[in-house]
């Protein structure tokens, strides 16, 4: 199979629509419900509850994406990585974490969370779903960093 900026472009294109779909859904639900007034209940643990929220946020849109990426970076400083599918699993996974990341922030947007940790959590999602966005100037920009051709005849697993 050919791969080509193109074709690696829409691959990831896919693959964060697939992801993201259900993510996208329950953000629109529950800015309706938010609109409306409807809340999720907390109780008395809101401040803990805003807290926790807004920690899983952080980590899963910025601190585990950093992790990864510098894991990847050292892998391949080591010549462990040098074909595209190590690149698409990577890339994967730091779309997968954004998607956890807009649950979360979603989740404390809900809840009526204290606006500190509930602007934290979406400013974290947002960061988190922008770095995975697939253009292609930062695709040929992850290319050139791995030393991976823009365009090479590979097979598929």
């Amino acid at each position: 199979m050919k791969i080509d900026i193109k074709s690696i472009t829409l691959k990831l294109t896919g693959i964060l629509s697939l992801i993201f779909a259900l993510p996208l859904i329950y953000f629109i639900s529950a800015a309706i419900l938010h609109n409306r007034g409807i809340f999720l209940p907390t109780g008395e643990f809101k401040g803990m509850i805003s807290f926790f929220l807004f920690l899983v946020s952080v980590t899963t849109g910025a601190a585990l994406p950093v992790l990864v990426r510098t894991r990847f970076h050292r892998k391949y400083q080591s010549g462990m990585i040098t074909n595209f599918q190590d690149y698409i699993k990577r890339e994967k996974l730091l779309i997968f974490f954004s998607a956890l990341s807009l649950l979360s922030a979603t989740t404390a947007y809900l809840t009526n969370s204290a606006p500190l940790y509930t602007y934290g959590s979406v400013l974290a999602a947002l960061y988190g779903i922008y770095g995975v966005l697939p253009f292609e100037a930062r695709i040929i920009n992850d290319l050139r960093t791995y030393k991976l051709p823009e365009t090479a005849n590979v097979e598929e697993k």
